[in-house]
């Protein structure tokens, strides 16, 4: 653009005389430039200009000609960010006159108009202009008598206080006052416009204000009748609409006060009446979504009036309805009907919006109360009431939609889905998510009125309107998702349905769509299959149709559909399933070869033609088996379809692949391993091992070492799981392929070597570490000897096979990754080579370097694990003698591997181990580490040899007493060492100890007792299914629930919080019964206990501890585990009360420990993404944002230490990690005033704050592309 200077010369000497120009043309042109010119960001008005343009704009908005004064108006929005202040004053104040006094309607209309734009438009941080507005205005409308000036005024200051509340608090109390005087107006206009100020206004006024508003309110709702006393119930409305939080106090006095009224006016027939009833029933809404936890005494009231009142609609006769609709002649029928709905419509009054308001006040007891889930299906869709399915039958098209939305959301709410996905398609695709889904108890109210439900929806299927049709649709497919095969018997009344909606022409497309959802869900779930068998004439044909359809969403789902029927063609007889089979893939297919379909399509398309050939391959010609493979092979080299072509070439991995096609497809997978796109690569890794596992015999075995070449370079510690897939892969080759071993020890030995080297080897990569070693040497020529002598080797040097520089020693982690593969080795080899071994190690013990002596240990106890050495007599005093060591890591490693090797043959070893405890004070602790590693290798090997009892198991008895013994030890090593041996043992055998642990956790019992105990019995909590499970189901309770109560010693409560998370975590079964209660115990730790902080001199000053930090600390690392998206999820979501959650997670914001503080920061994110926490967050928000806003605010001490620093960094990214998440997630956290201010005022207004925020952005979106 131009320079300023050339610009200002350009616009202004020109304006200054167009704009005074007799002619109104030019005087609209000059505007017009104006306003072009002001758009511009590089536009800069200096203080000359802005004198002069200013007073020429204000004076066009009193020109004569209309054009000219829209335009003027038009040039403010613009205008206003340009100008100084002091400029916004003077137009603000010229304006303002204008509104009060200018006696023609029209130059008051504009403006108002023009001040309306200013309010909207004026620089967030113009207060005084903003004050200079509103104060004469409010002043104004004191004095002034005119009404119509009055409304004007106050439509502007609506607008002032919506955007500006807090910024005009001198104006809040005379301007109340005006508007509570207003609403004893004679206009009902009038009124109703002090209505919306004062709910504006309610926002942001003192408490002092607010109540008495709310007094004002209250009083009028008690002391008058009619038109009176509808204002104040409209007033009290509007209010619950806008600042429905306030009002939570006085919920005791403002519900069954609207109750009373709304029966006492039962079955009065006016419009003055029915608004009346819309209003309370609109305030119960918003009180539920607003102030839930205060409302939720009188929820039953509400559900009841709400019930009667969604049937409310005196001017029309069902009854009549119901019968006709039996009546054969079903074309007469329409007419009566259409005729009967005219006369209707003249007299019908506005008692649907009663009926709206119900039905959407229930949908929020729904969506925000899971636990008034039992009251709602008991109160209107059981046996005894199915009022609700009943009202499918409204004639209200609007009204209709929403009951059905209402009852869409019960549905919704009777499932319980575990998994983050909730809609998504890929999963329902797979058919796998009936595990993700669990129906709460209360569906079996469902089953009650199955029939009435299937009834009313397929009379409402002949509804002419598309609309109507969708909804029935979408009520449809959550009860597939929820009643599945119970809907088996009903399918032939859907199956027309299906039909006739699929056929038509010019349907909608919505339409369409969600009924192929439904058929494909309706396919899923009805598990057998059977009942679509005599269908299938009727829906093929259609479904077909719709792939063929130009739309592409109708499209992927009929191919979706297309997918499911597979199965059901299958069951046909042989002829016919044959010949069906041809027809559906002749139709995905050719959908399949059409150039540049749509991404989803083709995806649909390919793991369709996937699910034919594995499930009905057999039945389709050579020649159509060899043009898909061909295909897909052709799909897998085009990037677009390449990742979903490799998950469908591991669909077929059984299917008789083509040998030149599987050769082909193996080359183009080795490929893929090099992109940098990592789904890509571990889909190539999967799909290689499942084609080598079941068509080895036709690979092409040169290609063995291309694949092996391109896999080497992942294997690697940076990615483990990478690692883990490419070791997997070799092992198969092995299988397949002997010979490549060569190969492989040349170009993946080296990567394996280095892989065993590193610190974070572990789970299955290890695993699959060891399954290659075992397979490399089992076809490997090498002999035994040296096999065992080049992993030695391993350990013992350097990453990359450097030696080792004289400080660095393999590392405990190491030795023990080592140890387990020579253990493998060993114990596939032969007696002799096995003997060999053994004593090998065992003559080690007297080596003088520590590293090797503790490689030998640990060797020794891996083998022993396996095997029973005590055939070697001198072993034990041979390891035994190292207890004696002057090194505490030998020393351990001693007691580690003894135990192991005991473990091999206990009823030997264990009666020594048991006198050493009771005899040997010195070496107590180191024995009972060594019991507590032969008790975990017989509970390990029970469990692999499932539930062929233990040969320790008879020695329980023997051990137990020793252990109860030590379990109040003085020292927190033993107690913790004897925790985890009661554990492991009641896991062998919970049916004899488990009565013990509650006789040793039983009152008076010593403290320090019963906290070991109730540690053990986290240990008896694994994620894996135990035959402890269903006693804990029974006994948990009775251990936990005393021990969380406040009169416990603090280190009993730890242990049991600690139990309690654990609990949650893996068996979240196990503790759904008694939540309530625990959650209440464990918020009871959330707050700081003074009495536990106690002072310590340290000689010159005093310095406080606070005992119960760790505690209280884990009691928040137990909220935020029930937040986890794992099965827990439903823990909360069956409490369904996240309000008191958030009211604890809001103590953590402002504990004073750091880490509290950044776990409460965590949890805040967590329940943003939970869609069923969304209302309790919106109702905290601004308690949260004052919470978040301290931390963010404030400064660190001066001089801090580096750590300081680092510690205060991380603290302020966590939280802004919580406020972006909120920002992004929450829906109308934006809108709020405090947040909103906070996030774009505090935050992005301090530079290091803005960046930092700026890069959790960048990381947030990375995550997703990742994902």
């Amino acid at each position: 653009g131009h320079s300023t200077s050339e610009m200002s010369s350009f616009a202004y000497s020109s304006f200054t005389s167009k704009i005074h120009h007799e002619d109104p043309d030019i005087r609209q042109m000059a505007l017009y430039d104006l306003h072009t010119e002001l758009q511009k960001d590089s536009f800069v008005l200096d203080d000359t200009n802005q004198k002069a343009v200013v007073p020429a704009v204000l004076g066009c908005l009193d020109d004569t000609s209309t054009e000219v004064q829209g335009i003027a108006v038009k040039c403010l929005s613009p205008l206003v960010k340009k100008i100084k202040e002091l400029q916004v004053e003077k137009l603000v104040t010229m304006l303002g006159e204008k509104c009060l006094k200018e006696s023609k309607k029209e130059k008051r209309d504009i403006a108002s108009t023009a001040m309306k734009t200013m309010v909207a438009e004026i620089p967030g941080d113009f207060s005084s202009a903003v004050r200079k507005l509103t104060t004469p205005l409010v002043n104004g409308i004191d004095q002034c008598k005119d009404d119509s000036i009055k409304l004007e005024v106050l439509d502007v200051l609506n607008d002032v206080v919506k955007r500006f509340g807090a910024v005009v608090s001198d104006d809040h109390e005379k301007l109340q006052h005006i508007l509570l005087q207003e609403l004893g107006s004679r206009s009902t206009s009038m009124r109703k416009k002090a209505i919306v100020c004062l709910a504006s206004l309610c926002v942001y006024t003192t408490d002092a204000l607010f109540n008495n508003v709310v007094k004002t309110l209250l009083d009028g709702i008690e002391g008058h009748s009619g038109e009176e006393l509808r204002k104040y119930i409209q007033c009290c409305s509007a209010v619950s609409r806008t600042a429905g939080q306030r009002l939570g106090k006085f919920m005791e006095r403002i519900v069954p006060l609207l109750v009373k009224h709304i029966n006492s006016i039962e079955g009065t027939e006016s419009d003055e009446e029915d608004e009346v009833r819309e209003n309370i029933i609109q305030a119960f809404e918003s009180f539920i979504l607003r102030c839930p936890g205060q409302v939720a005494q009188f929820f039953p009231g509400i559900i009841s009036v709400c019930k009667n009142l969604l049937q409310w609609d005196p001017n029309y006769d069902y009854d009549e309805f119901d019968d006709m609709e039996e009546d054969e002649d079903e074309e007469m029928d329409e007419d009566l009907i259409d005729d009967e709905e005219l006369d209707q419509d003249e007299e019908d009054g506005v008692s649907w919006k009663v009926r709206k308001a119900s039905a959407k006040c229930l949908s929020a007891i729904i969506m925000t109360r899971a636990d008034m889930l039992e009251t709602i299906y008991t109160s209107m869709c059981c046996t005894a009431d199915s009022t609700l399915p009943e009202r499918f039958k409204e004639r209200e098209e609007s009204v209709k939609l929403d009951i059905f939305k209402t009852f869409e959301h019960l549905l919704q709410a009777t499932k319980i889905v575990h998994s983050a996905s909730g809609k998504d398609d890929r999963m329902l695709m797979s058919g796998t998510f009936r595990m993700h889904m669990e129906r709460r108890p209360e569906a079996k109210y469902l089953l009650e009125v199955r029939d009435k439900i299937v009834k009313g929806i397929s009379k409402c299927l002949k509804d002419k309107s598309a609309k109507i049709k969708i909804g029935c649709f979408s009520i449809l497919q959550e009860l597939a998702v929820l009643l599945g095969k119970e809907l088996d018997p009903h399918i032939s009344i859907f199956v027309g349905a299906i039909r006739d909606a699929l056929v038509e022409k010019s349907g909608s497309s919505t339409l369409k769509t969600e009924v192929l959802v439904f058929l494909r869900l309706l396919l899923v779930t009805s598990e057998s299959g059977d009942s679509f068998k005599s269908h299938l004439d009727t829906l093929l044909k259609p479904v077909f149709q719709c792939v063929n359809d130009r739309y592409y969403k109708i499209i992927a789902e009929a191919l979706r559909v297309c997918g499911e029927m597979v199965a059901v063609v299958n069951r046909l007889p042989e002829e016919e399933s044959r010949r069906k089979t041809k027809e559906l893939f002749d139709c995905v297919f050719s959908r399949l070869s059409a150039q540049d379909i749509d991404q989803d399509v083709k995806e649909s398309a390919i793991i369709t033609v996937g699910k034919i050939l594995k499930q009905s391959g057999g039945k389709l010609s050579a020649e159509d088996n060899h043009k898909s493979q061909t295909l897909l092979l052709s799909l897998l080299k085009n990037e677009m379809s390449r990742l979903i072509t490799i998950k469908t070439l591991s669909v077929i991995r059984k299917v008789d692949i083509d040998p030149a096609t599987l050769n082909a497809c193996l080359v183009e997978l080795a490929g893929f391993l090099r992109k940098s796109n990592r789904p890509l690569r571990q889909a190539a890794l999967t799909t290689l091992k499942d084609l080598v596992v079941c068509q080895g015999s036709k690979v092409d075995t040169n290609l063995y070492t291309k694949v092996m070449e391109e896999l080497a370079p992942l294997l690697s510690d940076q990615d483990l799981h990478l690692s883990y897939l490419a070791l997997e892969l070799c092992t198969a080759i092995l299988s397949n392929y002997p010979n490549a071993v060569d190969q492989m020890r040349l170009l993946v030995y080296p990567k394996v070597a280095n892989l065993l080297r590193s610190q974070l080897l572990q789970g299955h990569a290890l695993e699959a570490v060891l399954s290659l070693f075992e397979a490399l040497f089992q076809h490997s020529p090498t002999e035994y000897k040296s096999q065992i002598g080049e992993v030695m080797k391993m350990v013992f040097t350097a990453k990359d096979g450097a030696a080792p520089s004289a400080d660095q020693v393999a590392s405990k982690h190491v030795i023990n990754s080592g140890a387990q593969v020579v253990a493998r080795l060993c114990t596939n080899a032969g007696q002799a080579d096995r003997d060999y071994t053994v004593k090998m190690f065992c003559d080690g013990l007297s080596n003088e370097n520590e590293q090797e002596l503790i490689f030998n240990l640990t060797c020794l106890g891996e083998i022993g694990r396996q095997e029973d050495l005590s055939r070697l007599s001198n072993l034990v005093p041979r390891m035994r003698a190292h207890f004696d060591s002057s090194s505490e890591e030998t020393k351990s490693v001693a007691s580690s591997a003894l135990g192991r090797v005991s473990a091999g043959n206990p009823q030997l070893y264990l009666p020594q181990i048991l006198s050493d405890i009771t005899t040997n004070q010195q070496q107590r602790y180191l024995m009972l580490r060594c019991l507590k590693e032969l008790i975990a290798v017989a509970a390990q090997a029970q469990a692999q040899a499932q539930a062929q009892p233990h040969s320790l198991v008879p020695f329980i008895p023997q051990v137990l007493p020793l252990l109860f013994e030590h379990s109040e030890s003085t020292e927190e090593g033993i107690r913790n060492v004897v925790a985890e041996c009661v554990g492991k043992l009641a896991l062998m055998d919970p049916k004899n100890v488990l009565p013990q642990l509650k006789q040793h956790t039983s009152a008076g019992v010593n403290a320090s007792k019963r906290a070991t105990i109730i540690t053990a019995l986290k240990y008896t909590i694994t994620e894996s299914k135990q035959q402890i499970d269903s006693y804990l189901q029974q006994d948990l309770p009775q251990f936990l629930l005393p021990s969380l109560k406040k009169e416990e010693p603090v280190k009993i409560r730890r242990a049991a919080v600690l139990l309690l998370t654990s609990a949650a975590h893996n068996k979240p079964e196990l503790v759904r019964a008694q939540l309530k209660t625990y959650m209440d115990d464990l918020y009871a730790e959330t707050p700081l206990d003074k009495s536990l902080i106690r002072e310590v001199n340290l000689g010159p000053f005093k310095h406080k501890v606070d005992d119960g930090l760790e505690l209280r600390k884990s009691a928040y690392e137990c909220m935020d585990i029930l937040l986890d998206n794992t099965s827990a999820t439903s823990l909360l979501e069956y409490l369904a009360d996240y309000d008191t959650f958030i009211t604890h997670v809001q103590l953590g914001l402002k504990d004073e420990n750091q880490d509290i503080r950044m776990l409460a920061h965590l949890m805040v994110s967590k329940l943003t993404k939970i869609p069923n926490a969304t209302v309790s967050l919106m109702s905290a928000l601004e308690s949260i944002t004052d919470l978040m806003s301290s931390t963010i605010t404030k400064k660190l001490k001066s001089n801090p230490v580096q750590q300081e620093k680092d510690r205060h960094e991380d603290l302020l990214k966590s939280c802004l990690r919580a406020v972006e998440s909120v920002a992004q997630n929450v829906k109308g956290a934006s809108d709020n005033m405090k947040f909103g201010e906070f996030y774009n005022k505090t935050i992005k207004g301090d530079k290091d704050l803005k960046e930092m925020l700026e890069k959790i952005q960048k990381e947030s979106e990375k995550g997703e592309d990742d994902r």
